[in-house]
């Protein structure tokens, strides 16, 4: 049997910082943390049943994650959905995975839907900062959650009106590509964001905002 070996706090700092530097993110947990986050995926698994259960339950579930807390302003209210979507990309896969898997079950009430969109927008220029720099799995994240909503014209319509879903879109692209600009202007094709194309959602969103009518880029 394999001895486990012990390395000092220190030194894997330091290799967790070498890798960072060569593109390789990488998160570092203590065992309290991941009891924490194996209690959370527990969590929303015994939430994703209850709602699977019936209709009841399923609204109970979607109004207490989707509830809102008022700020100062219309513009900060916040919620339990708008934090989850915020820190979506540093969660692990499994909470991830189940969290998405009962989001999509909580899709069915309209309210959900409408308060999932609004979450998505306001939380759209955080969100894809970190995913441009390499934080956030491409094949599992809340990206994909765009599509139940970004193909109705009404909720583009209330979303780019009401929370600036195109600029954060087109303001998100641009920071995309910035990070790949050389000097001169040119675009270094071998960087990551371009080389695993970390950009890809944000053209598949702008396609699917400037598909609606009256939306444009002016």
């Amino acid at each position: 049997m394999c001895a486990r070996r012990r390395y000092p706090l220190s030194k894997i700092r330091h290799l967790a910082a070498q890798l960072t530097a060569a593109d390789v993110p990488l998160s570092l947990l203590t065992a309290k943390q991941l009891y924490h986050f194996q209690y959370m995926t527990a969590l929303v698994s015994w939430l994703h049943a209850l709602a699977s259960s019936c209709d009841p339950l399923s609204n109970l579930v979607s109004t207490t994650i989707a509830a809102t807390t008022p700020g100062t302003s219309l513009s900060t209210l916040t919620s339990p959905l708008q934090t989850l979507l915020a820190h979506d990309l540093h969660l692990p896969a499994p909470l991830r995975t189940r969290l998405h898997s009962l989001f999509l079950t909580l899709l069915a009430s309209p309210s959900f839907k409408h308060s999932l969109a609004v979450a998505y927008a306001t939380t759209y220029t955080h969100s894809t900062t970190f995913y441009t720099r390499g934080i956030g799995a491409p094949d599992s994240n809340a990206y994909s959650l765009s599509v139940q909503f970004l193909n109705r014209t009404t909720f583009v319509n209330y979303l780019v009106a009401n929370h600036q879903l195109l600029h954060s879109i087109t303001s998100a692209l641009y920071t995309a590509y910035s990070y790949a600009t050389v000097e001169g202007g040119g675009i270094d094709t071998d960087h990551h964001v371009m080389r695993r194309r970390r950009y890809s959602h944000v053209v598949s969103d702008l396609k699917c905002v400037l598909n609606v009518e009256n939306i444009s880029l002016e």
